[in-house]
């Protein structure tokens, strides 16, 4: 009962993260497109930095901040899109293991402002 109930939870945000995702691309607008880019780039360059932290076996990736500076200073679509492209690349670039599909797709919503 207890493995339903956590495919029950991952299956749904999983699909509440696609829906935010389409969401966002549907709603696509940005008031500088080169701003953007480059601010997507510096974000994908910053989410192979990861940082081993003492007693946990995980790391811990910079990403995070450039997460938080892309809600400030971004529209909402612009800010998922970075999101959701650099928690891909942190996910699957420079990984010991290679993360199953199910796996990225649910640690993306965890990236998505």
């Amino acid at each position: 009962m207890r493995q339903r109930i956590a495919w029950i939870h991952v299956a749904a945000n999983i699909g509440l993260g696609v829906a935010v995702v389409i969401w966002a691309a549907l709603n696509w607008h940005s008031n500088d497109p080169l701003r953007t880019l480059s601010f997507a780039a510096t974000a994908l360059l910053a989410s192979a930095l990861k940082v081993r932290l003492p007693g946990m076996t995980g790391t811990a990736s910079v990403l995070a901040l450039f997460v938080l500076i892309g809600i400030v200073n971004f529209n909402l679509p612009e800010s998922i899109a970075i999101g959701a492209l650099a928690m891909f690349a942190q996910c699957t670039w420079r990984t010991k293991k290679r993360p199953e599909p199910v796996q990225v797709a649910f640690s993306g919503n965890r990236s998505i402002p």
